[in-house]
């Protein structure tokens, strides 16, 4: 795997700051019990260290905090805050202070906000999760958190979620402000962090307990902040979120979810933090996350590139109609025009699947990919591709993208509302240890774990219609990091459940 993973234990909601060239990321972390049907947090914070956010060394827990926390230096010093309650120090992000209690002026704001921390009929703390800025407008430092609004501001519990502020100057004494985003969506917002790009403020967030990557935007660093896209950027799989300011931009980095061998075998639970993920901002406000080069840098050898080999010489028809043309051709519409050495596959009653004979279960894989319309002929038209028994299927009709592990259990599904018949899109897919991210046009549309049959089969498949894949280039990773794997004794003395 080559997302960080502490070893015997978990990422959970994270935090991370940088000092010089270091970044320090501290995250909520716990043990991964066997035949324990729940992960246990821990009442520390794990940490680990970073010089490009993808390549981690964990370091000792940060003791005693436990919850969500936000790291922000103030003055000479870094502080710690943990949900709305707590605060430690430290002067090298090493040794904490121990916490201390930071103090919240609801003022007239309790008539707005929830004030209680649980409530009997949705067990969900009122506030928590907090993230930290700095106001230099007004020379204060403001908190954003997720909150709900009082049932006689709100009476439906469904729509009371919002995100709430808070100001201080010294980060133990804030003062609470009206909701940075309103209430009237959503149950519960969680994680909530806001970034700068090209003047404009951006938040993300996800929800509880649906899930999913949301986004809103302002001008304003306080809001009000509306929701942009109305829908998921991301699958659910990506949960806890942060996004951090380098030298190459604002890098997104979120609490992945995978298969942990605790409770049953098909749970899914925190495990990993994510690869750094680009952020660009585009002109209708919404926001697209990119490949960064961190990518390219794991790639090994390459397997295939029919720029260079003979699409016949790797490719087997497995069943239906699959041509490789020797020089350019015209596709049944009469207008599209099929390259040579590429793939062209027709299926008009039963499907057409090609597979690549070299097997490659963890790949960096790239190609060009259309739907020609079908004669003129009115179809349900399907085509996609799989990787180690994992399906992507795209939908003109439906216009969006899912993913179908060997069973056909619908892993994400994701819309394409500006889907076209007739042109190329650009996918690429990046998959090791059945962690995979899926790229349209450079623009991720999934990061997912999904987890394949064993085979490392790659597969184009049409159904119903016919399909082009040109300019096919697949690589094999390098050795992933085996951080986690390594046969020694756990530091705590306790691996999955067994006392060493």
């Amino acid at each position: 795997m080559l997302e960080y993973h502490p070893r015997n234990h978990y990422v959970n909601d994270f935090t991370i700051i940088p000092k010089g060239s270091v970044y320090h990321l501290f995250h909520i972390t716990g043990q991964q019990l066997k035949m324990s049907r729940s992960l246990t947090d821990l009442p520390k914070q794990g940490h680990a260290i970073s010089r490009d956010l993808t390549h981690w060394r964990e370091l000792p827990f940060v003791t005693p905090l436990g919850g969500a926390c936000s790291a922000v230096k103030h003055k000479e010093r870094y502080a710690l805050v943990e949900n709305i309650s707590r605060i430690c120090w430290s002067r090298d992000l090493m040794k904490w202070s121990e916490p201390e209690p930071i103090r919240f002026d609801f003022d007239d704001r309790d008539s707005v906000y929830e004030t209680e921390m649980r409530l009997p009929t949705a067990q969900y703390n009122s506030h928590r999760d907090p993230n930290i800025h700095w106001d230099a407008e007004r020379q204060v430092y403001v908190m954003f958190f997720c909150s709900r609004v009082k049932s006689s501001v709100e009476p439906d519990i469904y729509r009371r979620g919002c995100v709430g502020l808070a100001e201080s100057k010294d980060l133990v004494h804030w003062r609470v402000c009206p909701p940075a985003m309103r209430w009237g969506r959503h149950l519960f917002p969680e994680s909530p962090h806001v970034i700068d790009l090209d003047g404009k403020y951006h938040l993300f967030f996800t929800l509880s307990p649906e899930a999913g990557l949301r986004h809103a935007f302002s001008d304003s660093l306080r809001g009000p902040y509306e929701e942009v896209e109305g829908r998921d950027l991301l699958p659910w799989y990506v949960g806890a979120s942060e996004t951090v300011k380098t030298p190459k931009g604002w890098m997104f980095m979120g609490r992945l979810m995978a298969r942990v061998e605790a409770g049953n075998q098909t749970r899914l639970a925190p495990r990993a933090l994510c690869l750094p993920l680009a952020v660009e901002a585009q002109a209708d406000r919404s926001i697209a996350f990119r490949p960064t080069r961190v990518l390219d840098g794991f790639r090994g050898k390459c397997l295939f590139d029919s720029r260079r080999q003979a699409l016949a010489d790797h490719w087997r028809v497995v069943s239906g109609d699959w041509r490789i043309p020797k020089k350019k051709a015209l596709a049944a519409n009469r207008h599209t025009v099929i390259p040579a050495n590429s793939l062209f596959g027709s299926s008009n009653a039963n499907p057409a699947l090609v597979r690549f004979q070299t097997a490659a279960p963890n790949l960096d894989m790239g190609f060009d990919f259309q739907i020609p319309t079908f004669n003129g002929n009115d179809a349900h038209y399907r085509a996609g591709f799989s990787v180690d028994g994992i399906r992507f299927r795209l939908c003109s009709v439906l216009k969006g993208m899912t993913c179908q592990d060997e069973r056909g259990d619908v892993l994400a599904s994701v819309p394409l509302p500006d889907l076209k018949l007739d042109r190329y899109y650009h996918v690429r897919v990046f998959r090791c240890d059945n962690i995979t991210q899926l790229y349209w046009d450079d623009r991720l549309l999934m990061y997912l774990p999904a987890y394949g049959n064993g085979s490392g089969h790659v597969e184009y498949h049409a159904d119903h219609n016919d399909v082009i894949v040109k300019n096919i280039r697949i690589w094999e990773l390098k050795s992933p990091d085996p951080s986690g794997f390594a046969l020694v004794d756990p530091p705590d003395g306790t691996l999955n459940g067994i006392v060493f």
